[in-house]
């Protein structure tokens, strides 16, 4: 005579119920993952602008050469919450004078190394810049002490510039950079 042995596994309701109970914590889960979503990416921008300017400032102490930022912010108009999509861009190269460019001068030439090339996240843009317009380059001497192609607008008592990240949740960062060398994100 054959016995059958204890079944395993599972039976068809349990794991309808199982889906269902899933289902229902992905409804609520989800909305609040993309209503999440825009501010990591705003503060990620923000916090990599921060960490490049740092690096820049390393780079130009550790290889004894001027590094400049390129700042390709863009204008965001008053449209509420909502900024311009692509947000604006900034590259990182050494002003070594590398082919035909001239070291030290602050500007990019083509033949010059990029570092780093960085477009902002969509949603996230480079709204601000004090230091001038568009294209404005900001260098690092070997000393670490920051030199601007356009004098920068000071604005007492702060004696520093600025550089403003948004998004279209509203937030905003700064970033200012002393005249003295010292970059702190607000």
């Amino acid at each position: 005579m054959i016995t059958l042995g204890r079944n395993r596994g599972f039976t068809l309701v349990e794991i309808m119920i199982v889906i269902f109970v899933a289902s229902i914590m992905l409804t609520i889960a989800i909305p609040s993952f993309l209503a999440w979503l825009p501010n990591l990416h705003f503060r990620q921008a923000t916090r990599d602008l921060f960490l490049d300017l740092q690096m820049a400032k390393q780079e130009a102490v550790k290889r004894n050469v001027n590094v400049g930022i390129e700042l390709n912010n863009i204008v965001c108009p008053a449209l509420g919450n909502r900024v311009p999509t692509p947000g604006g861009s900034y590259i990182l190269f050494l002003d070594d004078g590398s082919g035909a460019g001239i070291a030290n001068d602050g500007i990019r030439h083509a033949d010059e190394p990029i570092i780093k090339d960085v477009g902002f996240p969509q949603d996230v843009a480079l709204c601000g810049n004090t230091f001038g317009p568009t294209g404005t380059i900001i260098s690092f001497q070997p000393n670490g002490i920051p030199t601007f192609p356009v004098p920068p607008v000071v604005v007492a008592p702060d004696i520093a510039n600025s550089l403003t990240v948004n998004n279209d949740t509203g937030r905003q960062g700064t970033i200012t950079l002393s005249i003295a060398g010292n970059i702190v994100l607000n």
